[in-house]
């Protein structure tokens, strides 16, 4: 049910005009929140001790998911196009180097970030 509604927010961001940002609810942090469980999911989950640290890497693991799956529905131009042979971690890894480059958006709401780095990373040839 989380999946989809992850889904379905994601689309809703896509379909507002670049710049439209819808009022968060609950407490949004921007993207560091996202960027630091992202960072978690890059690490080796053998090493973790924290039960709060896993569920947090697997927080941003299917935050990604789910908005990949969500902008997959859109039936027009496509705001992104991640190949089917990416890995989840490569995604998670292309998210964190572009947030890497781009700290001075941090406090962005993080669908909003994360719908730039997947454009610039993943490309769509025919868009």
């Amino acid at each position: 049910m989380r999946k989809i509604l992850v889904a379905a927010g994601a689309v809703l961001q896509l379909l507002l005009p670049d710049g439209v940002v819808w009022s968060q609810a609950t407490q949004d942090t921007g993207s560091s929140e996202l960027v630091r469980q992202c960072r978690l999911a890059q690490s080796d989950a053998k090493t973790m001790t924290n039960i709060k640290d896993l569920s947090d890497a697997s927080q941003c693991i299917r935050y990604i998911e789910g908005f990949v799956a969500g902008a997959s529905l859109v039936q027009n131009t496509k705001p992104f196009c991640v190949p089917n042979t990416t890995r989840i971690i490569d995604e998670v890894n292309s998210y964190v180097t572009w947030m890497d480059k781009n700290k001075e958006i941090l406090n962005q709401p993080k669908q909003v970030t994360l719908l730039r780095a997947l454009r610039e990373s993943y490309p769509c040839r025919n868009n």
